[in-house]
């Protein structure tokens, strides 16, 4: 019996290879994928806790004072939000690395899973956010200002501007 024909044996080998490639994708794909939802999300707590912190500085030292943030994000949509005195982050989630109706509080951000999205929240009871603004990747710079005590509503007032 002879051995393959050159060609047949090129083809199979070429085939197999293929093959093996495109396994290695399929199972691939989905661990980068959770790796990169991971990041993100770390990186969003991180920028969170940032905004906090700056918040939290500012009410403290009183009228006037101000911090000057830079924010470098890759992904996600922040917004804070006036209307409720919240800063919101909204992330997608395929890899679902937050388990859907999953909801707790870590380090005062409250995080809440939903089919293929997360949320985590910031909230302020004693503080006013004057000012709207949304951003998502790219560097930002995020500007919170002190801008003194409302005797009626009982809170400090912030304005806070993204560029």
């Amino acid at each position: 019996m002879k051995g393959l024909n050159p060609l047949v044996a090129t083809v199979l080998i070429i085939a197999i290879s293929l093959a093996a490639i495109s396994l290695t994708f399929q199972v691939g794909n989905p661990i980068v994928d959770r790796s990169e939802e991971i990041l993100l999300f770390q990186d969003a707590k991180n920028n969170l806790q940032t905004i906090d912190t700056a918040i939290k500085d500012v009410v403290f030292q009183g009228e006037g004072a101000k911090r000057n943030l830079r924010l470098s994000t890759f992904g996600g949509n922040y917004r804070i939000d006036d209307a409720s005195d919240k800063i919101i982050f909204v992330m997608d989630s395929k890899s679902q690395i937050y388990s859907a109706g999953l909801s707790n509080i870590t380090d005062g951000i409250n995080i809440t899973g939903s089919v293929g999205e997360i949320t985590m929240i910031i909230s302020y009871d004693d503080v006013d956010i004057l000012d709207t603004a949304a951003f998502d990747g790219g560097n930002w710079n995020v500007i919170v200002s002190n801008d003194g005590y409302n005797s009626v509503s009982g809170k400090t007032e912030l304005s806070m501007t993204v560029s």
